[in-house]
């Protein structure tokens, strides 16, 4: 699926599941793809599962806007209000964890 971000970036994103929702924000040069076995057993035990390549990766816009970890952090923030999800469990690898440190710093606890 396709989310457009407040600064016009197409970031390409899958929600699937039902249950407590579950973030999956992966490193740099990486793509939503590397979780798949941590998604399929998420899945199979009940969670919703949000996976999405940040920009500049994977299928997501690949552009020179925006190239910040701040930045990064609103792109999360932007499509999990767009998913009418407001409490998470997030998981982060590498950059992904930074992403979600700079959440974490410029909105709280989601």
């Amino acid at each position: 699926m396709k989310f457009i971000t407040s600064d016009h970036v197409r970031l390409d994103y899958e929600d699937e599941g039902t249950g407590y929702p579950v973030i999956l924000v992966s490193g740099l040069g990486m793509c939503k793809e590397i979780w798949r076995p941590t998604k399929e057993f998420l899945l199979q035990n009940g969670y919703r599962v949000v996976t999405f390549d940040a920009r500049n990766q994977g299928a997501s816009e690949h552009t020179f806007k925006g190239a910040r970890i701040s930045r990064h952090a609103i792109d999360v923030y932007e499509l999990l209000q767009s998913l009418s999800i407001e409490h998470c469990l997030a998981v982060g690898h590498s950059m992904g964890a930074s992403t979600m440190f700079g959440y974490v710093s410029l909105f709280g606890r989601g």
